[in-house]
């Protein structure tokens, strides 16, 4: 989703910023999420035809009675994926036919946080199913398009599938990432352009690798997708971007949009007065868009909440936060960012004390005349002087004037910002507050008066957590491999709440890069998370093979009954009608310690997301071999060598950088860190020639020893723990461990093991 409304408030008023140029690019990279709920909403009836006409009330009926059977749902994923290929080849061969390269990247499993934001937005949507559901109204459960669901994954084969069968219309060099490699689409298209910008991918010759590089960067590259982060991402990257928004109508593309165009406005509406444009180094312009990214983020993203005090015209803020900016600036540059993103904070402490809290202040006044206005339309709308304030002020923001558009007024207005913000620190504590007048009785409020230390105590702890979360969000903008922190709570602080912490000196700066001790989240993880058993069970069940599986994997977690609630409340006050989709569900809070009691199913063969360099597929395009083959679900058994003469047979000379070698020859993949060893299906990581960890060998200290299904970890030649040895020198179902050579353990244990390792490994996903 990225920050809300950020396209149409803020690019798409930009002077120049449309362009047609987006027919034969040198590249396009396609985030496919948003395709895919679209396909999803014509074949299952819930959205519109894929030319954004309404589906006829005979389909729909034609649908609803398919999805009451188990033969019309198989029907219906059939006409699914069956039409994910004409879609791609309507949008990539024939609208815009990329000439060398086109990436195609699926959600995979996310980080934490975004799995936590997935959590809320799966309850939402589940628990609106399950109400029509409860009045005889079937429809398609849309958690199934949750990366970890064999359903996903048939949709991944299906994309393989257009790929291999239509090589000769596409560029050459085609990369896709599927569903099974973890990461979010976007971030994962940014790692392969990445990868690839090194690659031999274009015919153009220069002297130097600098001259080719800056040649690459200078050609079109087109972004697809319809998430708003794809702005702030492509704008922190040194390429000619062209956002391409999803359409409405698949038949017709929307006009193209200049990333270079949008990167310049907002450059200009920071940089110092007394500084001419054409004077910036490069390393100056996009350390003021990283300053300008951290502002955005206290509008709200996938990871932290908007601030309510700012939640207003997004147009109108950013200015705002412009403004203050360059006053900030004092015409020589302050930048708050350093090149790694790295947030100074005693500069942004400094900014904010004594810039943006007068902002706050005045955007606050802005939302609440907003408010004033509509409820006083509301109780009077044949009042002229009311309806003629309320057009004024739908204008500016950008808000129809009809029946449909009504108004949900604050229960906290009008109050004085001053009040407001010590208010704030209650409804933090209590969102009840502000989710229903009713809680704003004073009999009510008096049974949720809490002690004043118990208040800003908690404060605190909201402020800490969002200020690291600030760090961590610029950190995993840039592609740095960040750790597992969410944000703790239902609402973000303000403005005002950040400054007093900040002067309290209880502030602590704490690491959000990832460290080798930290846990990695995993399908079981996210699955067990983002799914109420309640409301999205079908979808359960087709990586949990029954309720009894699912209910052992979350049992150690003693009270995970109480993270799914039957019935929610939400918040959403001083809003629009058309803002609804962000609505925030009052659901318990999780603890990290909870999640990670969640056990890992035997079956769960979806890769972690610290596999960031084995992302997916490279296919050569009318070749028949395919040079980098690491499709989980793949059976063929991929070597160095074989791999090695598919590259040398392929009749293709290419220079390879030292990213791409490691992916394809030893790097964190098929092959491992060595020649022949390291970490992966075949060797996987280990000490010797040939050992390590893996499915063959795993992790030994001796030749052929280690850690794995057929040796496991030893430090002898054949010993170790398992059925056929006992316990010896190594560790490993086949030779397993022991003090003596061949002491096998009773035959009785053995068939109850391997009984119990058979029900276990027969688990449907």
């Amino acid at each position: 989703m990225g920050v809300p409304k950020l396209y149409k408030m803020a690019f798409s008023s930009i002077d120049g910023i449309h362009t047609g140029d987006i027919k034969n690019p040198f590249s396009l990279s396609c985030d496919l999420n948003g395709l895919l709920h679209k396909i999803a909403g014509y074949i299952y009836g819930y959205g519109k035809t894929l030319d954004n006409k309404d589906i006829d009330n005979d389909k729909i009926r034609v649908i609803m009675s398919k999805l009451q059977t188990p033969n019309g749902v198989s029907l219906l994923e059939a006409e699914y994926l069956n039409t994910i290929g004409p879609v791609l080849s309507l949008l990539i061969i024939e609208k815009i036919n990329p000439t060398d390269v086109l990436i195609i990247a699926i959600d995979g499993i996310a980080e934490l946080a975004k799995v936590i934001q997935q959590r809320i937005r799966r309850f939402v949507s589940g628990s609106e199913r399950f109400e029509k559901e409860s009045h005889g109204i079937k429809s398609f459960d849309t958690s199934f398009l949750t990366a970890g669901t064999s359903f996903m994954e048939r949709v991944s084969d299906a994309v393989q599938k257009w790929i291999d069968e239509n090589k000769s219309k596409l560029p050459k060099y085609v990369y896709f990432s599927p569903s099974q490699k973890a990461g979010e689409g976007e971030h994962k298209i940014f790692k392969m352009l990445d990868s690839i910008r090194g690659y031999e991918v274009s015919n153009n010759r220069t002297d130097t690798d600098k001259d080719k590089d800056v040649e690459y960067r200078i050609q079109n590259h087109v972004v697809y997708g319809l998430d708003a982060d794809l702005g702030i991402l492509t704008m922190m990257r040194d390429y000619n971007f062209i956002w391409l928004r999803e359409s409405y109508d698949i038949n017709t593309l929307n006009e193209g949009v200049s990333i270079n165009v949008a990167r310049d406005h907002f450059i200009n509406l920071m940089k110092p007065d007394s500084i001419a444009y054409e004077s910036l180094t490069k390393d100056q312009k996009f350390s003021l868009i990283r300053d300008f990214v951290l502002m955005t983020f206290k509008i709200g993203d996938d990871f932290v909440q908007r601030m309510f005090t700012l939640d207003c015209n997004i147009k109108t803020t950013l200015d705002s936060f412009c403004k203050a900016y360059k006053e900030y600036t004092d015409n020589e540059f302050k930048f708050i960012t350093d090149n790694e993103g790295n947030i100074n904070w005693g500069s942004y402490k400094y900014f904010l004390e004594n810039y943006l809290i007068k902002t706050e202040e005045n955007l606050y006044n802005l939302k609440m005349e907003v408010d004033t206005a509509e409820r006083l339309y509301a109780n009077d709308p044949y009042n002229n002087v009311y309806a003629s304030e309320v057009i004024r002020l739908r204008s500016i923001n950008k808000i129809k004037m009809n029946q449909y558009e009504t108004y949900t007024p604050c229960s906290l207005f009008p109050m004085p910002y001053e009040n407001f913000i010590e208010h704030w620190k209650k409804v933090m504590i209590r969102p009840s507050l502000i989710a229903n007048t009713i809680f704003t009785s004073p009999k009510i409020s008096m049974l949720m008066e809490l002690e004043q230390n118990i208040i800003q105590e908690s404060t605190y702890q909201s402020c800490q957590n969002y200020l690291t979360g600030l760090q961590w969000n610029l950190k995993y903008y840039m592609g740095y491999p960040v750790n597992n922190w969410f944000y703790q709570g239902h609402l973000s602080p303000t403005i005002s709440n950040l400054v007093e912490f900040m002067n309290s000196g209880r502030f602590q700066v704490q690491n959000v890069i990832r460290s080798p001790v930290d846990p990695y989240i995993n399908a079981t993880h996210v699955l067990s998370l983002v799914l109420h058993p309640l409301f999205s069970n079908q979808v359960l069940k087709t990586f949990f093979s029954t309720d009894a599986v699912y209910l052992k994997h979350v049992s150690k977690c003693k009270f995970w009954s109480s993270y799914s609630p039957k019935k929610l409340s939400f918040i959403f006050q001083a809003g629009y009608n058309s803002d609804i989709h962000m609505k925030i569900p009052i659901i318990p809070q999780l603890m990290l310690s909870d999640i990670l009691k969640i056990s890992k199913l035997s079956t769960d063969y979806y890769t972690s997301y610290s596999d960031v360099n084995n992302l997916g597929t490279l296919t050569l395009g009318n070749i028949s071999q395919s040079v980098f083959v690491s499709r989980l679900t793949s059976t063929k058994k991929v070597t160095f060598e074989n791999v090695k003469s598919e590259v040398d047979s392929s009749g293709i000379i290419v220079t390879k950088p030292s990213n791409l070698e490691k992916q394809i020859y030893s790097g964190t993949g098929d092959l491992g860190r060595g020649d022949t060893s390291g970490r992966g299906f075949h060797q996987g990581r280990g000490r010797g020639d040939t050992s390590g960890r893996g499915f063959h060998q795993g992790r030994g200290r001796g030749d052929t020893s280690g850690r794995g299904p057929y040796q496991g970890r030893g430090r002898g030649d054949t010993s170790g723990r398992g059925p056929y040895q006992g316990r010896g020198r190594g560790r490993g179902p086949y030779q397993g461990r022991g003090r003596g050579d061949n002491l096998p353990m009773k035959v009785s244990k053995f068939k109850s093991m391997y009984s119990s390792q058979q029900n276990e490994s027969n688990l449907d996903i």
